[in-house]
């Protein structure tokens, strides 16, 4: 998060320096800076520089996951004197706040707070507006609901995306390129994942600041057939992350052992990412990729479904639905029976006897989506939508999408 300096004071940018060392990959002294340049006193200041500070070096203790720390700065920041300065830096905490809370796998929360800064109309645009569109984009996509996910990823448009904004340009692009990966497959995404990739700044900036981010963007370059790019990914992380000297921060430890384990197939790198992930969602990638690969080799079937299951109860306690789905799925391919893990809040009065996944189906139907489209998210095949909507039409006692939408809209306050 960029701090800003108000017009009466005389300082540039209060943590330029400190970001400009993040930039250098010199990751432990940047937030020491930071730190420091948030005590400073702003002398004859009448602005919120030395709060937009604070704010900035609660940021970078985020992107590390240094997510305690983040909490403890952030609560110690002073409301200004001024009314409407307040206000502004308001709707500057409450964006970082989402982002700590999305990052800690509180996806419902940081979704409601992100709306909550778009709605207040302060603070500055170029930076909350990106922030908030990325964070209900892939909270969308999380809870599956891909086509609000869209939505909000359309809405990032120019100004953020491949450099053409100074602000998290790279984490937009590569939240736009999930969307449009779930959307519509790799190919629909395969401008903006060669984009960050070639761009040197663009790939830094993910790979720094988004565990799991480069060990995905390797197996979807894998996915295009384009080899070289994901091996330079998987070079390019390792020599930022553990190059010389390497980070001091387990996240970026496991995020290279992930990528790098992902790309070379080594389940010992990959288990080690495992071990070491602090942050919940790319901790559950990480086991899901582990169960990937052991699945491929011989005699290791148990383990793999040890992993499986271990991705989905991670997977589920950050609210995550749609890779619930997809990894229950791997499972019942294996065999393995298991009840569909509820993740998703079912607030109203909706019942009707539904099962988990009738609900799930149902709820994506009254949105208007086909059956193919209700599958891929769900990755279930067109047929066994149709089956499980078959029987929500039998319980429900109706007979058409048509009335399912209008029983819904009046039944059930939507939750995505």
């Amino acid at each position: 998060m960029l701090a800003e300096p108000c017009r009466e004071c005389d300082k540039a940018n209060p943590i330029g320096p400190a970001l400009a060392l993040w930039r250098s990959s010199r990751f432990e002294e940047s937030i020491e800076l930071a730190d420091s340049l948030a005590a400073l006193k702003h002398s004859g200041c009448t602005g919120i520089c030395a709060q937009l500070a604070q704010l900035g070096h609660a940021h970078l203790l985020f992107k590390v996951r240094k997510i305690p720390d983040a909490i403890r700065v952030l609560n110690g920041i002073e409301d200004p004197e001024d009314d409407l300065m307040a206000l502004e830096l308001r709707t500057e905490s409450t964006i970082v706040h989402s982002e700590v809370d999305f990052g800690r796998g509180d996806i419902v929360i940081a979704m409601a707070k992100a709306e909550e800064a778009l709605a207040s109309g302060r603070g500055n645009v170029s930076r909350v507006q990106p922030v908030a569109h990325c964070i209900l984009a892939l909270g969308s996509l999380r809870r599956v609901d891909v086509r609000t996910g869209v939505h909000f990823a359309n809405r990032l448009g120019g100004h953020a995306l491949l450099g053409e904004s100074d602000h998290m340009a790279g984490r937009c692009a590569w939240a736009v390129a999930q969307l449009y990966e779930a959307d519509g497959g790799p190919g629909a995404a395969a401008h903006l994942i060669r984009g960050i990739v070639d761009n040197p700044a663009l790939s830094h900036e993910v790979l720094t600041t988004e565990p799991a981010a480069a060990a995905w963007l390797v197996r979807v370059l894998r996915r295009l057939g384009d080899e070289e790019r994901a091996e330079a990914l998987a070079v390019e992380t390792e020599r930022v992350l553990m190059g010389r000297g390497g980070s001091p921060f387990l996240v970026h430890r496991a995020s290279a052992l992930h990528t790098t384990g992902v790309f070379e197939g080594d389940p010992v790198k990959l288990l080690h990412a495992v071990e070491i992930y602090p942050d919940i969602w790319a901790g559950a990638s990480a086991r899901e990729d582990l169960g990937e690969l052991l699945l491929k080799r011989d005699s290791h079937r148990a383990e793999a479904i040890e992993q499986f299951e271990a991705a989905i109860t991670r997977y589920t306690k950050c609210g995550s639905s749609r890779d619930v789905s997809r990894v229950t799925n791997k499972l019942w391919e294996l065999g393995v029976r298991r009840l569909q893990t509820r993740v998703t809040n079912r607030n109203g009065s909706i019942d009707y006897g539904l099962t988990d996944a009738e609900f799930a189906i149902a709820r994506l139907v009254s949105r208007g989506l086909t059956n193919r489209e209700v599958g891929s998210q769900l990755f279930i095949s067109r047929n066994t939508v149709a089956f499980h909507l078959r029987k929500v039409f039998r319980k429900m006692n109706i007979s058409s999408r048509v009335e399912l939408a209008a029983v819904w809209k009046n039944g059930v306050r939507q939750d995505g």
